[in-house]
């Protein structure tokens, strides 16, 4: 988030802690719905700023949230988001190669923790045995990854968009979602092992940090 945007939700954090924890449930259900919401992160901010300031002046008046903006939440929340201009374009552009980019390094740096290569270059190592420096990519890991992003993608919304449905509703679809994830990906990884090309551990680094830089220079600017 830009400059601009980070004072507001600096501020906003503050504010938060002011809310009583009676307060604290509805408002964080209200907040996360916000966050769904198709508006920009400053505007995000703006709005919780102005819930949070309505909240804590029920507050001091005794009254509670559903005396303050009635029983519908999700109704006030979509009355709210309403009053606000959609994102632009360019901004829902850049949210998705910022995702992309925070994603797919954090997979990549999975990659190697985990894969079989860098075992047998530790292995190598410690033994002064010949290094291969290379890794090999196949294609079950690329779908994998690919199936990882849309699946997570899929799963927040879904959670964000129900975020006002009974608690047990919410628990048991994501529980139905993470096994049904997990079996898939294990279907995925067992059976899919054609390798699809090699890769030297020098370019893996350097393509997971220039997509980690490409992500902290969009949250910036954005």
């Amino acid at each position: 988030m830009n400059r601009k945007t980070k004072i507001l939700n600096k501020q906003n954090n503050e504010l938060d802690k002011l809310i009583t924890d009676e307060n604290q449930e509805v408002f964080t259900d209200i907040i996360c719905y916000l966050r769904n919401a198709d508006i920009s992160d400053y505007n995000t901010e703006v709005v919780r700023n102005d819930i949070s300031n309505m909240i804590l002046d029920a507050q001091k008046r005794g009254d509670s949230i559903e005396q303050v903006i009635g029983g519908d939440y999700k109704e006030f929340c979509d009355n709210i988001i309403a009053t606000f201009p959609k994102k632009t374009l360019s901004e829902k552009i850049f949210g998705i190669i910022d995702l992309l980019c925070i994603c797919l390094s954090s997979l990549m740096v999975i990659f190697l923790f985990i894969s079989k290569n860098t075992i047998d270059i530790i292995r190598n190592l410690a033994t002064n045995q010949a290094v291969d420096w290379t890794y090999t990519v196949k294609l079950g890991t690329v779908l994998s990854f690919a199936f990882i992003i849309l699946f997570s993608v899929f799963l927040v919304r879904m959670i964000l968009n129900n975020v006002f449905e009974e608690k047990e509703k919410k628990v048991s679809l994501a529980v139905i979602c993470l096994i049904g994830v997990t079996i898939v990906l294990a279907i995925v990884c067992l059976f899919i092992e054609m390798p699809l090309f090699n890769i030297n551990i020098g370019i893996l680094l350097a393509i997971i940090i220039s997509l980690f830089a490409a992500h902290l220079i969009i949250d910036r600017v954005v």
